[in-house]
């Protein structure tokens, strides 16, 4: 059977642009609550911890290396599917599978039924990214790519954020409420509760994405065949001056937010003395306003570029704000008090939210339309397999080193050591990086 070749109809504005954003709109909320299901573990480290028995080592493996390698082997198949299947409707089924598998988590007995689901959440999620960047490309021009990607991009700190609050609010909550009726869910323990809450939306969402979201493949052709076998390779090897530091510095990028994400809630309650309530409303509504409002601010520099200057300014945009990072995240665990943690993360996150939102943006540009959605999971590949897994797993074993060594907030100084040492060499990549764009083809 000949292979097919799916052309767009974005470009007519008449009737595209409302389906477009609305597109755009979905597959943000669709990504926001993948963020809350995979990050709201983070508020709840203490009280796993506490109630089946684990290190902080482990910790960081469920949050780490048990989702990053299951990550990475199921996106590249899942950005095949993207580039051939109608995209909307392989986010619904990826949104109904990570549900289903956070509920699961709540019903986790032990490390390893708990490390399952999670492994579950990590290979349904895979499928998202890809597919939903893949759409945006087809669905705007430059311009309006750079601002539908900074409003898909606002998913990692809505997301994160929203866990902490609303999962704080929610666990404080929980204490409280009255299950004696309800012979199944008495006997659960609060973190258990919060998980199963925490699975539910996206179990409501994923009928209208399925359904709703307009697929910009209107007809297909036999004109021109997919991407050939061994494309993918040609394509990041003929392109390796730019492509490969470009990928080892988004890679140690999520290193760092993973490592943030999954451990400054526990640093801060462990050095203030806070409970899961107050560290998800003052660090939950620092990592919502300030992600959001650099997010944001990023998409806006971006559209405003030239379209022959956009791919190398942003790569020097996204340097420069590496090198601004430095200093607040360093600081920042090692803060005096919660007031002046909260200041220097502000900063921080703010940087940080701006960088990673233009994160995909040089792969949309330069890749192929056959290969879009495999080239940004290749991106997507390095950044699990390095960035959610080393992330979570680095502070932890640099926590659980520090405490070998009697020293003094053995977490905080894992998390200040780890910004300190990996931010310089991600600006140093993007610098390699900037100075090859003139050779892309």
């Amino acid at each position: 059977m000949a292979d097919t070749q799916f052309t767009s109809d974005a470009a007519s504005p008449a009737r595209g642009r409302g389906a477009a954003w609305y597109g755009t709109i979905a597959v943000s909320l669709a990504f926001t609550l993948s963020y809350i299901d995979r990050q709201i573990l983070s508020l709840l480290v203490t009280s796993i911890k506490a109630s089946l028995g684990l290190s902080d080592t482990q910790i960081g493996i469920l949050q780490g290396v048990s989702f990053s390698i299951f990550h990475v082997l199921a996106t590249l198949p899942l950005a095949w599917l993207a580039d051939r299947v109608h995209r909307p409707r392989l986010m619904a089924a990826c949104m109904i599978a990570w549900s289903f598998a956070t509920c699961a988590a709540g019903l986790a007995f032990s490390f390893g039924s708990l490390m399952l689901a999670r492994i579950g959440v990590a290979v349904s999620e895979a499928g998202l990214p890809p597919a939903a960047q893949s759409l945006l490309a087809d669905l705007h021009d430059r311009p309006g790519l750079a601002r539908a990607t900074s409003i898909f991009m606002l998913a990692p700190f809505v997301g994160g954020g929203l866990a902490l609050t609303l999962g704080g609010k929610l666990y404080a909550a929980s204490a409280s409420w009255d299950l004696s009726g309800m012979a199944d869910f008495a006997a659960l323990e609060q973190w258990q509760l919060i998980l199963l809450l925490a699975g539910l939306p996206g179990l409501l969402l994923a009928p209208a994405m399925a359904f709703t979201v307009r697929e910009p493949r209107m007809r297909m052709a036999s004109a021109r065949p997919h991407a050939a076998k061994g494309a993918l390779a040609a394509f990041l090897v003929e392109n390796r001056a730019f492509c490969f530091p470009f990928m080892i510095a988004i890679a140690l990028l999520i290193t760092i937010l993973n490592a943030f994400v999954a451990w400054m809630p526990t640093a801060l309650m462990r050095r203030h003395g806070l409970d899961e309530a107050a560290v998800g409303q003052g660090f939950g509504m620092v990592f919502i306003l300030a992600g959001a409002s650099g997010t944001l601010t990023a998409g806006w520099l971006v559209s405003r570029l030239r379209n022959e200057q956009m791919l190398e300014r942003t790569v020097r945009l996204m340097r420069g704000a590496a090198i601004i990072m430095v200093l607040p995240a360093t600081l920042a665990p090692l803060a005096a008090n919660l007031g002046q943690a909260l200041t220097l993360l502000a900063p921080a996150i703010f940087v940080l939210s701006a960088i990673i939102s233009m994160s995909s943006i040089p792969f949309q540009f330069i890749a192929p339309p056959p290969l879009r959605a495999q080239a940004l999971a290749a991106l997507s590949i390095a950044a699990a397999f390095v960035g959610t897994g080393l992330g979570p797993l680095l502070i932890g074993l640099l926590s659980d080193g520090f405490e070998a060594f009697a020293t003094v907030d053995p977490l905080a100084c894992a998390l200040a050591v780890a910004a300190g040492v990996i931010l310089p060499i991600i600006a140093i990549c993007l610098s390699i990086a900037a100075r090859s764009v003139a050779d892309l083809p």
